[in-house]
């Protein structure tokens, strides 16, 4: 998983990619100093890296956020300092929000990019991503939208409580043929980590193992 100084993790709403770039964070944390995960999800108000911030600080993880609440703002607004962690301040995470305004927000990282990689997180599950032409299609509205295109695939699929090692593999199998299809690579496949092992086992690949950082108010 070694490469690029910056990961970018964006994908469809529901991808699960703010939870993959978290872990992801953190893993980097425990093998680099000087981690940084940007928080550019300018929509959801729920499942936000900055409501993380002391948590993932303690495992050497700093968080840089806009101010001020999320909303769907004409400009999307990059937090201070971002262009010059972009530039050269250790290795760094950044994770984008769905929808247009996350394909805005990449468009702006366009001219910020330097020696980012971007990968685009699937979650087959999702209403439009339950097959290969769907998540095909996907992927190129978001690239035309933000005319940058991804270096490759994170297989990240689940329903939530209800995910199984099953439901893992069966999404994972489209997921490929998606990936096939745009011709890119499946760079991490996730799971949580309580059934990563045995999903290592039906699926014959390493898995990323995800611990649970996000949980939604009520729970």
């Amino acid at each position: 998983m070694a490469g690029e100084r910056v990961t970018v993790l964006y994908g469809p709403y529901g991808s699960g990619k703010t939870e993959v770039a978290v872990n992801y964070a953190v893993w980097l944390a425990g093998r680099a100093a000087g981690v940084w995960l940007a928080d550019l999800d300018l929509v959801t108000p729920y499942f936000r890296v900055r409501d993380l911030r002391d948590r993932v600080g303690r495992q050497g993880v700093r968080v840089v956020a806009p101010e001020g609440p999320p909303g769907e703002g004409d400009l999307p607004v990059l937090p201070p300092g971002l262009s010059g962690l972009l530039r050269g301040d250790g290795p760094g995470v950044i994770d984008v929000g769905g929808g247009d305004t996350g394909a805005r927000v990449l468009g702006t990282l366009h001219t910020l990019a330097g020696d980012c990689r971007l990968w685009l997180v699937f979650n087959p599950y999702r209403p439009g991503c339950n097959s290969p032409a769907g998540l095909v299609d996907t992927a190129r509205r978001i690239s035309a939208s933000s005319r940058l295109g991804p270096a490759g695939v994170v297989s990240n699929p689940h329903l939530g409580p209800a995910t199984t090692v099953a439901v893992v593999a069966r999404g994972h199998a489209v997921v490929e043929q998606a990936a096939a299809r745009l011709g890119l690579p499946v760079v991490l496949l996730t799971a949580l980590q309580d059934i990563a092992p045995a999903v290592e086992k039906m699926v014959g690949r390493e898995v990323f193992p995800l611990q649970r950082y996000l949980t939604l108010p009520w729970e």
